[in-house]
């Protein structure tokens, strides 16, 4: 059988748009630390805040423009949240206090929100239906690309040429992406039933167990993202970088096969093997002595979450209306963001008292469960609503 084809235009200028926001946004993940503490004299606790209100807003938004892409439509909602994410770049431009710059990041946060909950939705409605999971794997690696590239670039754009070419440039790659999204024509999708406006449509109900999973899954990638550098230099390994570029690799080898494997076969096996790997992963984390460990446990890691990802999203998405997807992208982010947030904050207070190593360790205590859940719930439940119903038979 000959499969429909995943790269047209529409896709091409999809993915050229996701891309150039996602190294936009990852120019400023690593540098606004360092600008904040060196330009703007402020403390840790300080960045803690300008960090966490960003991802906060995001989580809160995600909902709701979900229901909007679903009832509006996806360029409606998604093209101005993209001019409106690079013009926030700009506003980095503007001379910072404190309370000015926790305010613009605020604004921020809701626009990326909006921008990655709109994008994965019209990802899943311009790949085609027999290949969702590959074409949903390949939109995935603008975000992964975009976390290889994005730190080098904007460390290198700050220490070589100072905030404002940094800022400039992480302007102009946004505005970029928004005219390649402005050139989409994606394909029409039915509205949904009118219906009065209710709570719970913001949230998808039937995505509740992958959510779960989801999150689980996310709580330990925040003690990555969040204590790898220090872990680093626990270490003794002077750059870090090299955690993210191996990592990022390994994500970007496996996505393809990941996606065509979920395609062809489902989730059972693929996600069992990427529970297996993220585990074994967090293991030799624990017990690095070095360089060698250290970038080992990045390229397992890597491949453990470059299956869960795109997964979890194919998954979601093949559980819904096309009406929903909008809902369903703004659940499965929610969990995503809210995963991190947690994991973040309570491995924080396992490393505290217990140090790095012993928190990798306990990841794999967060993984165990997810496996349980995914086997005594996700897999049956998704089985259950893949299943098509018998027809009805009409005893008269």
């Amino acid at each position: 059988m000959t499969l429909p084809p995943l790269w047209t235009r529409n896709f091409r200028l999809l993915w050229a748009a996701s891309f150039m926001m996602a190294v936009s946004f990852y120019f400023l993940l690593p540098t606004l630390p360092l600008y904040v503490v060196q330009w703007l004299h402020a403390s840790p606790t300080d960045v803690g805040w300008i960090i966490g209100l960003f991802t906060l807003t995001a989580l809160a938004v995600r909902p709701f423009a979900g229901l909007a892409l679903d009832r509006f439509g996806r360029k409606t909602v998604y093209l101005p949240a993209l001019i409106l994410f690079a013009l926030a770049m700009a506003g980095y431009l503007i001379p910072q206090t404190l309370a000015g710059l926790l305010v613009l990041r605020l604004i921020h946060g809701i626009f990326w929100g909006m921008t990655t909950t709109g994008g994965g939705t019209l990802a899943a409605d311009i790949v085609p239906p027999a290949r969702r999971g590959e074409g949903l794997s390949w939109y995935g690696m603008t975000m992964t690309l975009g976390m290889a590239l994005g730190p080098v670039g904007g460390l290198w754009l700050l220490r070589d040429h100072g905030p404002t070419t940094l800022f400039v440039a992480a302007t102009v790659l946004g505005l970029s992406g928004a005219l390649a999204a402005a050139l989409l024509r994606p394909p029409v999708i039915a509205p949904r039933p009118p219906s009065p406006f209710a709570w719970s449509s913001l949230i998808e109900g039937r995505l509740r167990w992958v959510a779960l999973l989801f999150a689980l899954y996310a709580a330990t990638y925040g003690g990555v993202v969040s204590f790898i550098t220090l872990y680093g230099a626990e270490l003794g390994i002077v750059n870090s970088g090299w955690f993210f570029l191996t990592y990022a690799v390994a994500v970007a080898t496996i996505r393809p096969v990941a996606g065509r494997t979920m395609d062809r076969r489902g989730p059972a096996g693929l996600f069992t093997i990427a529970l297996v790997l993220l585990m074994t992963g967090f293991a030799i984390l624990a017990l690095a002595q070095g360089l060698i460990g250290f970038l080992v446990a990045a390229a397992v890691l890597g491949l453990g979450s470059g299956i869960v990802m795109p997964t979890c999203f194919t998954m979601g998405i093949n559980l819904v209306e096309p009406y929903r997807r909008g809902a369903a992208n703004g659940t499965l982010f929610s969990a995503l963001d809210l995963g991190i947030g947690l994991g973040a904050v309570l491995l924080g207070i396992v490393a505290h008292h217990f140090g790095l190593a012993a928190m990798y360790a306990c990841s794999i205590g967060v993984l165990l469960p997810a496996l349980m859940l995914f086997h005594l719930k996700v897999l049956p439940d998704y089985r259950t609503r893949m299943t098509p119903s018998p027809p009805s038979t009409d005893p008269s």
